[in-house]
């Protein structure tokens, strides 16, 4: 089987594989009437990972502060196809304004993402584009590089980079499209809450194929159940939620997840927005790395001075981590939540051009 082929069924594969989950919802969906000053994000994610959730609420607001004349339009990951299929009657005749769901899903590890991507560009040849923040995670032997650089090259598009792994990455391989670099946009809501009362320690730790295996993580789970009354164990993605999250229901479910770190005097997390959420809650964290390090290109590009993120490097001991946590647990102070505007300034720049 030649190599055309191969690919040619990856894409089916992955495109339809994802689909398929949700044939009756895509024939559900109801179209949003198209109007000339929508702006539409595409592939709001509809699983229970808070952190992507938290992507979509702050990327709504961060737009709708600075582009308060649109009518933002979210399309759900599984519509996105059938939505653009029935904008590319309008796609000659005014340009139309896009925006995707940043996070982590450019690359092979979540590859879903790029492939109905790569449908939108064709079809939408003459829309504007605009990916916000992104970690980028492609292999060289995967597939879906060649297709992004092959989409990049022909779209007026512009790709935010979170981290300088993937700046660096998406400027030596996305060498047509206009790269711009930002936080992630979670780091741009402001969700101080006075109350509450910091009563706990909660672990968040992820349990997927972004885990990176660390022996440490294991001997420091061990010393808190042994040493710390309340612990509890958590992570940023919610297991018990029943259906799809939809705009009506993310954000309590986002609330409620913020409650816990509200209500942690310390959280231990490998998780990204675990990370995040203790930043913007002011909570005292440990953070471990990932296996695709965007935990700890974001932790140096953007919190490496937030005196309560503490981030693991490879030199630090099981004795180092245990007298961090007594540092953390022995001070009461609230800590002052760190500004992040004047870094967002280039996607405002970018966001005063859109028509």
């Amino acid at each position: 089987m030649n190599k055309q082929i191969i690919n040619k069924y990856y894409l089916l594969r992955t495109k339809y594989g994802f689909l398929r989950h949700f044939i009756k919802d895509i024939i559900l969906y109801k179209t949003p009437e198209h109007r000339k000053n929508n702006i539409y994000i595409f592939g709001i994610p509809t699983h229970t990972n808070v952190g992507d959730q938290a992507i979509a609420i702050a990327t709504r607001a961060f737009i709708n502060e600075k582009l308060s004349n649109k009518r933002i339009i979210e399309i759900p990951d599984y519509a996105v196809i059938k939505v653009a299929k029935y904008l590319r009657k309008f796609d000659n005749l005014e340009k139309l304004n896009i925006i995707f769901h940043g996070g982590g899903n450019m690359g092979d590890t979540w590859p879903q993402a790029d492939i109905y991507k790569h449908e939108v560009y064709k079809m939408l040849p003459n829309a504007t584009f605009i990916q916000f923040p992104q970690s980028t995670s492609f292999k060289p032997e995967g597939y879906n590089l060649p297709l992004v650089v092959e989409d990049l090259k022909h779209a007026d598009s512009t790709v935010i980079a979170r981290e300088t792994l993937s700046f660096n990455f998406m400027k030596n391989n996305f060498v047509n499209a206009n790269i711009l670099f930002s936080p992630d946009i979670v780091l741009s809501l402001n969700v101080k809450n006075t109350h509450f009362k910091r009563k706990y320690v909660t672990t968040f730790l992820r349990n997927d194929i972004e885990k990176k295996n660390n022996d440490l993580i294991s001997q420091l789970n061990v010393y808190l159940v042994k040493n710390i009354e309340n612990l509890k164990e958590s992570d940023t993605v919610v297991s018990s939620f029943e259906g799809k999250v939809t705009e009506q229901n993310r954000e309590k479910l986002f609330l409620n997840k913020l409650q816990e770190f509200h209500e942690s005097k310390l959280i231990v997390t490998d998780r990204l927005h675990g990370m995040i959420f203790a930043c913007i809650t002011g909570t005292p964290a440990i953070v471990f790395d990932n296996s695709n390090h965007k935990i700890k290109f974001t932790y140096h590009d953007w919190l490496k001075d937030v005196p309560y993120i503490y981030f693991v490097e490879e030199s630090v001991s099981l004795n180092d981590l245990e007298g961090k946590v007594c540092q953390f647990l022995g001070d009461e102070n609230e800590y002052n939540i760190p500004n992040f505007n004047r870094e967002y300034q280039a996607v405002v720049n970018l966001l005063k051009g859109v028509s």
